[in-house]
């Protein structure tokens, strides 16, 4: 890195920072992703189990869906209920000084 006093490149895109921008997408990031890794896995297992084909709907009738649909939307299911609780523990992992520190 030429013309960089002491060779370290400035930091791009505001990362480095100390932005409560900054701070929500780390903690963003910190739930989005595991949730969202974490909803493969658990997807490739259930369906591992169940053909979408044979799901009912409460009613008792066969689901209009086809296995795509029903794929997708038991995806972005169980990636929305592994994001809540990842940001559950995120929120419950706070230290006391961080929660006195926001409410001042």
């Amino acid at each position: 890195m030429a013309g960089v006093a002491g060779g370290a490149a400035p930091p791009r895109n505001g990362a480095g920072d100390d932005t409560p921008q900054s701070g929500w997408a780390r903690r963003h990031g910190i739930v989005v992703w595991p949730a969202f890794a974490a909803a493969g896995v658990l997807e490739a297992f259930v369906f591992a189990f169940v053909e979408p084909a044979s799901l009912h709907s409460l009613g008792g009738g066969a689901l209009q869906l086809s296995a795509i649909a029903v794929y997708s939307i038991a995806f972005f299911a169980f990636w929305a209920l592994v994001a809540l609780t990842c940001l559950v523990v995120l929120r419950l992992a706070r230290r006391a000084d961080e929660i006195n520190q926001q409410g001042a």
